[in-house]
């Protein structure tokens, strides 16, 4: 048997998948899951499937196709490339449970049903007794325990270990249950009630929709909105964290260099800047017309997910721009991972289109506004920076399409919570303000790239007026609009009229100084600004 696994193997070995091709091979077999479902009438009322639960399937599979090659890769002590492709040859195996029963004649029941359980203790019990329960179709058990054999099987001949081979089922088959358990952490955590199962989920669609921040604005534009699709979305935002996760770890395992190479041009900071503007946008709507969103599991999930949307955002933008920007970079940034050697141009344009995807498809579960203000935001980074267009070597307007994405977070935020307003809603002296905000807060990223922006004949402010100038008229207009801002927005209080003054002066004076620092500038303004709001708390 073991020479006939080593033949089998070996030759599996040999097969070259690129990447590119497994991950396409991937989505079609996903998508003929879905498809074979909705065909077999296994969607809501005997029907076909809402087009929601292709990104929910999407975010359910990928998560844990992604998790299993870890933990097979763990304990086989194989390579995990190796291990992706294994699984991925095997992987129209997820389409058994549905051919299986008519192979045999049979009806098909609906193959994957989730567990929905109001508290741990069920979870555990199914995990105990999932092949005995009658509720979990023949063909889904038959499945679940054939895929645990063959990883028994793989395990022990890689490593020759009993133990190990058993540890890795023993942990796949639990992290399986909690995987099909994944409504249950909505009612155990969203509804601590402890209400009876499904009924506390429809409860939450039926009373509670308004308070949760994933999914509000398809009421707008689905006009077959249901709870199929409000709980598909729902549970594609619970797993897109895990998604990212998983990619974070595969990655790591697969090239650890690389790992330190993405997330250290991800540019984090700049980031957090977008997630901010969109919180920004938000916290406008709240204050217009005085709605606060709850603090619950869901919308702490929703926060997270709009805080990796940004970060796989910027990182995408910043990936793609570093293909057209290596003359700049080699004198402006260096160290940048293209400049200096550490991945190619294809990598980077890999890496690019994979955190675009990723970002779009996270805004997809969030918010319908969310989706299309990424997207145009995506499309503004590619008129920004690509050629023919390359509109970044235009004076003002490369600063303006900058501000532009920010506000277009800032809108997306605001659709976010208030989907059902529109942008006249939003007075149009906060959008002015906030242009003249930005235009300055963005134009003080060029000062640091002067000598890079100077060779690749990109006209920023710098460029054109010359650097000490751009740091008078940067410096001046940010410390004049904070003491302004203190000034009028204070009412009567001396305290804060005398900070702003201070706040606004030392942004001037850390901005037309020599040794001008991006970072020094952004922590100053945070010191300033939180003193502010610890003074306001305690005042």
């Amino acid at each position: 048997m073991f020479s006939f696994l080593d033949k089998f193997f070996l030759k599996i070995e040999k097969i070259k998948i690129d990447l590119g091709t497994g991950i396409a091979f991937f989505f079609i077999i996903v998508f003929f899951r879905f498809l074979l479902e909705s065909l077999l009438a296994l969607g809501p009322a005997n029907g076909f499937l809402p087009i929601s639960s292709l990104l929910h399937y999407f975010f359910w599979y990928g998560v844990s196709f992604l998790f299993s090659s870890l933990i097979v890769s763990w304990f086989s002590q194989r390579p995990i490339d190796f291990v992706l492709k294994l699984i991925l040859i095997f992987y129209p195996f997820i389409l058994f449970p549905l051919l299986f029963p008519l192979i045999l004649g049979e009806s098909v029941k609906l193959s994957v049903s989730y567990l929905y359980a109001s508290d741990f203790k069920t979870i555990f019990n199914t995990f105990l007794n999932f092949f005995e329960n009658s509720n979990f179709s023949l063909s889904l058990r038959l499945q679940i325990f054939l895929s645990l054999l063959a990883l028994v099987i793989f395990v022990y001949w890689s490593t020759k270990k009993w133990w190990r081979a058993l540890m890795a089922a023993v942990i796949s088959y639990f992290l399986l249950i909690l995987a099909g358990s994944l409504p249950s952490f909505l009612i155990i955590f969203q509804n601590p009630q402890k209400l009876y199962p499904l009924p506390s989920l429809l409860d939450l669609f039926f009373h509670h929709q308004k308070e949760i921040l994933i999914a509000k604005g398809y009421f707008s534009y689905l006009s077959s909105y249901n709870f199929n699709v409000w709980l598909d979305l729902v549970l594609a935002s619970l797993l897109f964290p895990l998604l990212i996760l998983a990619l974070g770890l595969v990655v790591s395992f697969w090239k650890k260099d690389l790992v330190g190479v993405i997330f250290k041009n991800l540019r984090l900071r700049k980031g957090f800047d977008f997630f901010l503007t969109a919180l920004l946008g938000g916290g406008v709507g709240i204050y217009l017309f005085s709605w606060y969103p709850s603090f619950s599991f869901i919308n702490l999930i929703a926060l997270i997910n709009l805080f990796l949307i940004a970060i796989l955002f910027y990182g995408a933008t910043a990936f793609f721009d570093d293909i057209f920007d290596k003359e700049v970079d080699i004198l402006a940034h260096p160290s940048r991972p293209l400049v200096s050697g550490k991945i190619s141009e294809k990598s980077s344009l890999g890496i690019a289109a994979s955190l675009a995807v990723l970002s779009l498809m996270g805004a997809m579960s969030l918010s319908f506004h969310l989706f299309l203000f990424v997207l145009a935001s995506l499309f503004l980074a590619f008129l920004y920076s690509a050629p023919p267009f390359r509109l970044k070597r235009f004076f003002l307007i490369n600063t303006f399409l900058v501000v532009l994405a920010f506000l277009f977070f800032a809108w997306g935020g605001f659709f976010w919570i208030f989907p059902e307003k529109n942008i006249l809603d939003i007075p149009s002296g906060f959008i002015g303000f906030y242009l003249l905000v930005m235009m300055i807060l963005v134009s003080l990223k060029d000062l640091s790239d002067f000598q890079g922006d100077q060779a690749g004949v990109i006209k920023t402010l710098p460029v054109v007026a010359g650097l000490q100038t751009a740091k008078l008229i940067s410096g001046g207009a940010l410390g004049l609009l904070v003491f302004l801002s203190f000034l009028f927005l204070s009412g009567n209080d001396f305290f804060l009229k005398i900070w702003g003054l201070i706040f606004g002066g030392s942004l001037f004076g850390l901005t037309v100084r020599k040794d001008f620092s991006e970072k020094v500038l952004y922590k100053t303004a945070v010191f300033f600004l939180g003193a502010v709001i610890f003074y306001l708390i305690i005042r």
